[in-house]
């Protein structure tokens, strides 16, 4: 709590210290408090649109899982420096696996293609990665139950400042039943 000094409310008329002094601090208090205040006031909005934005976000993931489930189309993100991979949920339902989010890498997805197609997976894969042909490629996949899936994939390389390769962004269509 501040403290209050009441030797003056207004500002003082003579040339007396003590009392420019009370009159400055308190002055001072009060601005303080308005600040806190506004301050709270600001939080107390930006706390709203933040729970506001956060539903937004959760509804506009939860259609894209919906659309990527009605089409039968998952999406990835592989960090070449790390080699993990982050699979949306309709992703490792088409590969098969459990979508608890565990960790994927780009080795996990190269142990589901089929050994038939792994070569020409691997060729498009530096292909795109050194910029001399998109990645849009059909292949097969074998799930952990040896069910084979045929899948379209297609991708975009994302690169740094100086073009080099950081990461690829795709997907995958699982398009066993035009097969």
């Amino acid at each position: 709590t501040p403290l209050k000094l009441d030797r003056t409310a207004s500002p003082p008329e003579k040339n007396d210290e003590l009392d420019n002094l009370v009159f400055s601090i308190n002055e001072m208090q009060s601005n303080l408090a308005k600040s806190r205040q506004a301050l709270q006031v600001s939080h107390d909005e930006l706390e709203h649109l933040v729970a506001k934005r956060t539903r937004e976000l959760s509804q506009s993931e939860a259609q894209l899982n919906a659309a990527q489930s009605i089409a039968n189309i998952g999406s990835w993100h592989w960090d070449i420096a790390t080699g993990k991979e982050e699979w949306s949920a309709e992703q490792y339902k088409i590969f098969g696996r459990p979508a608890d989010g565990s960790p994927v890498t780009y080795d996990d997805f190269l142990n589901c293609v089929h050994p038939e197609d792994q070569s020409s997976v691997l060729d498009a894969n530096e292909r795109a990665l050194d910029g001399s042909q998109d990645y849009d490629i059909d292949f097969r996949i074998i799930r952990p139950t040896s069910e084979v899936r045929f899948i379209h994939a297609r991708a975009i390389v994302i690169r740094d400042e100086a073009g080099n390769p950081e990461s690829m962004l795709g997907t995958v269509h699982d398009i066993t039943r035009q097969k």
